[in-house]
């Protein structure tokens, strides 16, 4: 046998060798890959639970009725995006039998959502009583019990806005992009509510200032949530406060109820064929009556 046959075949022994040690070494990657995936496929499936298990506590902590106080009806309605954040709204009885409150939230993250009910829990005490919190100092407190907790990425929305029916007055504070609306019955116009523009993060401190105004019988207030007044549809419009001020000023809906079906039609007509992961809330009130004719109990 020549050398170079000898060489050669040395050479192939190398070769094989080689061969063999990545084969084996594939096998060992295809082994763990496969061993990789079944993990995440069960971190998915988890989060997914996660995800289903919040949005459920999630809508069973929205009010599917609000009863209506003397003077005032009431009109409500909240879907699940099922995707991000949480909204929040409830009306806040008063130990002043003439006042009560609106609280609307909305959140980036439903961890977010579940850090403002803690600490809404903390302060409903100081929200009830006579002479407790008024709207700009409770969003301030929010706002400082919450910065602490925050995540970079978190942001939140908030309005509180509290009714005296004995002064007609309601008095109001808040921020981000809750969509908080009031039309004069009597000029057909709609004014915003005026919050502060940016939403609560974890690194600025914002100053929520106090506003306020005079309501009259007839007039209607409405309050939405981001994924309400934001939603897109497939041209990447967007639905708008616009929108909903055309439907406000449209005085064929007598009942508050039937313009609050009207305003989420024209919202599920807009927004056809464009999934939302956001959750939407609206709430409509109607001025019904002046307290001065009505005996409170």
């Amino acid at each position: 046998m020549s050398e170079d046959t000898k060489d050669l075949e040395k050479r192939i022994q190398i070769l094989e060798k080689e061969l063999e040690e990545k084969n084996s070494l594939l096998l060992i990657y295809k082994e763990e890959l496969q061993r990789m995936n079944e993990r995440l496929g069960k971190i998915l499936r988890q989060v997914d639970n996660d995800l289903a298990l919040a949005t459920s506590l999630q809508s069973l902590l929205v009010p599917t009725e609000i009863g209506d106080i003397k003077g005032f009806h009431f009109s409500s309605k909240f879907e699940t995006g099922g995707g991000q954040g949480g909204d929040y709204f409830e009306i806040v009885q008063h130990e002043d039998k003439y006042k009560f409150a609106v609280i609307m939230s909305s959140s980036s993250a439903y961890s977010l959502s579940a850090l403002f009910m803690s600490v809404l829990l903390k302060l409903t005490h100081q929200l009830a009583k006579k002479e407790g919190l008024n709207p700009q100092e409770f969003c301030l407190k929010v706002q400082e019990q919450m910065q602490a907790h925050m995540k970079n990425e978190d942001a939140f929305s908030l309005v509180y806005a509290e009714f005296d029916r004995k002064k007609n007055r309601v008095t109001y504070s808040g921020c981000g992009e809750i969509c908080a609306l009031r039309w004069n019955s009597k000029s057909n116009e709609v004014d915003t509510l005026q919050l502060e523009s940016q939403k609560l993060q974890p690194t600025q401190s914002l100053e929520l200032p106090l506003n306020s105004f005079r309501y009259q019988v007839g007039d209607r207030i409405l309050f939405s949530s981001p994924g309400f007044v934001g939603q897109k549809n497939t041209k990447d419009h967007v639905y708008g406060s616009e929108s909903i001020v055309r439907l406000l000023k449209n005085q064929r809906f007598q009942d508050v109820h039937d313009l609050r079906n009207e305003l989420w039609l024209d919202w599920q007509k807009f927004g056809q064929d464009c999934d939302s992961k956001k959750d939407r809330s609206l709430l409509v009130i109607d001025v019904a009556s002046n307290l001065a004719k009505l005996s409170l109990t």
